[in-house]
């Protein structure tokens, strides 16, 4: 599994090369949705995210990648430089935060998969990120904490078991209206 830092900057990343621009909170569900099409590829036996994501009032949320970049609020996320921008695929890399990460993304399928669904869910979802939000309101997993989250609680994690046995009955594919 890898972090997601990791996988955020490889989104971030390939997106802005793409001349696309990703927010933090479409970024947020974008993470979620690879995790879960990791899962739904492995029959639940493999996610691809090692952080757990946590339920939020707008949906999923990996803590992690969420306070490194919410220094940019609603505007899209920088592209890394063009010098370090192989750091974030292939090698360690240093990010604003201070944090090393050191997984690397070294299965090109994993990368290509990472990349197609990414893009897939950026073109579809960029002019209404708030339809995705309500995508994962929607979700067992979600609802089922609606009111502890609408009461202010926090840390209240997802189980890659209750993502995995809603998205693979879907299909993520139909639930996202995606063509992946």
């Amino acid at each position: 599994m890898l972090s997601g830092m990791t996988v955020a900057n490889a989104v971030i990343e390939y997106l802005a090369t793409q001349d696309k621009h990703i927010q933090n909170l479409l970024l947020q569900k974008t993470l979620y949705y690879l995790n879960a099409d990791k899962m739904i590829a492995t029959n639940g036996e493999e996610a691809l995210i090692a952080d757990n994501f946590e339920k939020w009032s707008y949906g999923p949320v990996d803590p992690e990648v969420y306070q490194t970049y919410r220094k940019y609020g609603s505007q899209a996320i920088p592209a890394p430089e063009p010098e370090t921008i192989d750091d974030f695929l292939t090698s360690e890399a240093k990010l604003d935060s201070g944090h090393y990460y050191q997984d690397k993304i070294t299965d090109s399928d994993t990368l290509k998969r990472i990349r197609k669904v990414s893009e897939a869910i950026f073109d579809h979802y960029q002019q209404k990120p708030f339809d995705l939000v309500q995508k994962t309101h929607d979700e067992p997993a979600w609802k089922e904490a609606e009111n502890e989250i609408k009461s202010g609680h926090l840390h209240i994690k997802y189980q890659n078991n209750e993502i995995y046995q809603f998205l693979k009955q879907e299909g993520l594919k139909s639930w996202l209206n995606l063509d992946i």
